[in-house]
């Protein structure tokens, strides 16, 4: 028989043990879901402050990035307003006017080392919510290459040599920049009285000696030493010599603000001198106490004398810092030689001109012998309406051309030698446009490129004869020139010029003969010319930075 009383019983142990079961999973649940729900809080939180911080990293790294952006673009923009042509040495900083800026300093200290001239940017960028980042980049300015000379058709002035020194005489140049003065050979010597001179001073094979007021416009480059041996006033806008340069007097014009570029020692005595920098392959000697210079001196050597230490120099010096400064004179083989120029009357006669001959013993020979009383005799000459060019050189002795000529047309005379007796000789031009006054002494050979006198030849003497500008006057002689008092304009290309003495002026043109190609020069060098006070080294930036570094 079934026992259901203990059936019964069982079942209710059971349920009882199911109830108890089923309150033990509650209590346990309860702690998992706290468990869960703190871990999901910590999460959110996390995910929250990730967030934020997130926005605030992102924020700082935009202004970072803004502020970097802005540095570089200023290094960029300071290259691009330099551009091809501009002059890094002496470039001003550029800045931007709008979020993000940019500014941008130029140390130039470096730009006019000989050997290594180079210019330093520093660019800050700056963003609007205060980020900046500062970038510096160094570039390598380009030096000047040795200067370069420019050939033209028509050459102002060329001459081999100088056969005195120069005595007050003075040169004048409309031309601009005004034409060279190139001696082939021998020394340059400048002995004052006011001499100046406006162009580019050429010194093939020689010396120079600067002595007394000697104020030259351009820049004067030696193969040799240059030499300041007595007092007066000096002026240039910079020296170039292979040698050494010695400074024993003042440089008395506030303009003079040159520089010197010396393959040997510079020697500056007790005197005032304002100059722009000194460069030396040897040594400085400074015994001035009242010497300034506004850039800097740099020399293989040491910088010495009593005045190395004076305040004016503080802080400029740069000792055994330089190489040998660049070559910058240029070799003789690149200066225009002489040019052997004939007289070969079809070319003049293609030229528009009527060829006439004196023959020897003739009376036109015996008139132009007559160095004071022929004024009627040239004057006629000079009436003539057709171009003329008339050939002397059959007649002996010297023909004397003198009067108050106004010339009607162009006269050109070819000639052994001439002259233009004092006082006595002035030339004008008659009507409309300007009239050429021509003298040629041929060469006597067409076939060596130097300068040979013919025989019987003699120098081509201009003394204190006046020119109007309405006359051009060419002069070509193998034989020299001599030009004394009075004011000549004209185009010259001899063999060699004094001033006999007196100091004229020669207001220099271009000389423009038939058939003829002269050699010369413009005055204008690589550095420029022609009085400019910017520093010598100059040159365009190099393609690339040689540093470039974030600074912070």
């Amino acid at each position: 028989m079934l026992n259901l009383t203990h059936t019964a019983r069982a079942g209710r142990r059971g349920l009882r043990l199911g109830r108890l079961l089923h309150r033990d999973e509650r209590g346990m649940a309860m702690p998992m879901v706290i468990g869960v729900f703190l871990v999901g809080f910590a999460l959110i939180g996390v995910f929250f402050v990730s967030l934020f911080g997130s926005a605030k990293v992102a924020a700082t790294t935009k202004a970072s990035i803004q502020a970097q952006a802005a540095a570089d673009a200023g290094i960029a923009a300071q290259v691009a307003s330099i551009g091809e042509s501009g002059n890094p040495c002496t470039a001003a900083g550029v800045t931007s006017t709008v979020e993000p800026r940019y500014v941008v300093t130029v140390d130039s200290s470096n730009c006019m080392s000989p050997s290594n001239p180079s210019v330093t940017f520093e660019s800050v960028g700056t963003a609007g919510n205060g980020g900046e980042a500062t970038v510096q980049a160094t570039y390598a300015v380009e030096p000047a290459a040795s200067p370069t000379i420019t050939p033209m058709d028509t050459v102002g002035f060329y001459i081999g040599s100088v056969n005195r020194a120069f005595n007050g005489m003075k040169f004048t140049s409309a031309i601009d920049p005004a034409p060279s003065f190139v001696v082939a050979s021998g020394d340059f010597e400048c002995t004052g009285g006011g001499t100046k001179i406006p162009g580019d001073i050429y010194v093939a094979n020689g010396n120079a000696k600067l002595n007394n007021d000697c104020l030259l416009s351009g820049d004067l480059y030696v193969r040799g030493n240059v030499n300041d041996t007595t007092g007066g006033n000096k002026a240039f806008n910079s020296i170039h010599a292979t040698g050494t340069v010695t400074l024993n007097h003042n440089l008395g014009i506030s303009s003079a603000r040159g520089s010197l570029y010396a393959g040997g020692t510079v020697t500056v005595g007790n005197v005032p001198v304002v100059l722009d920098s000194i460069y030396s392959g040897a040594g400085i000697v400074v015994n001035s106490n009242s010497m300034n210079v506004s850039g800097r001196l740099e020399a293989v050597g040491a910088i010495t004398g009593s005045g190395a230490g004076s305040s004016p120099l503080n802080g400029k010096k740069f000792p055994n810092s330089a190489t040998t400064p660049k070559n910058r004179v240029p070799d003789p083989a690149d200066l225009p030689g002489w040019v052997d120029y004939g007289f070969d009357r079809s070319v003049w006669e293609s030229a528009g001109y009527t060829y006439e001959k004196w023959t020897a013993g003739s009376t036109n020979c015996t008139k132009a012998a007559d160095l004071w009383g022929n004024a009627s005799f040239w004057q006629g000459i000079a009436s003539r309406t057709a171009s003329t060019v008339i050939d002397t050189t059959a007649c002996t002795g010297q023909i004397g051309v003198s009067g108050s000529l106004a010339l009607k047309s162009n006269l050109a005379l070819i000639v052994k030698n001439a002259t233009m007796p004092w006082g006595a000789t002035s030339l004008s031009g008659s009507g409309a446009g300007e009239k050429q006054f021509s003298i040629v002494t041929p060469d006597a050979n067409l076939t060596n490129g130097v300068a040979d006198c013919p025989s019987g030849g003699g120098r081509v003497v201009f003394q204190g004869t006046s020119v109007t500008t309405s006359v051009k006057v060419n002069v070509y002689t193998p034989c020299g020139v001599t030009i004394s008092a009075g004011t000549l304009r004209a185009g010259v290309f001899t063999k060699d010029l004094d001033d006999g003495g007196s100091g004229g002026t020669l207001d220099i043109t271009t000389i423009t003969l038939p058939g003829a190609t002269f050699g010369g020069v413009t005055g204008s060098v690589s550095e420029g010319g022609g009085g400019s006070a910017t520093p010598t080294i100059k040159g365009g930036l190099m393609a690339a930075p040689i540093s470039q570094r974030d600074l912070g």
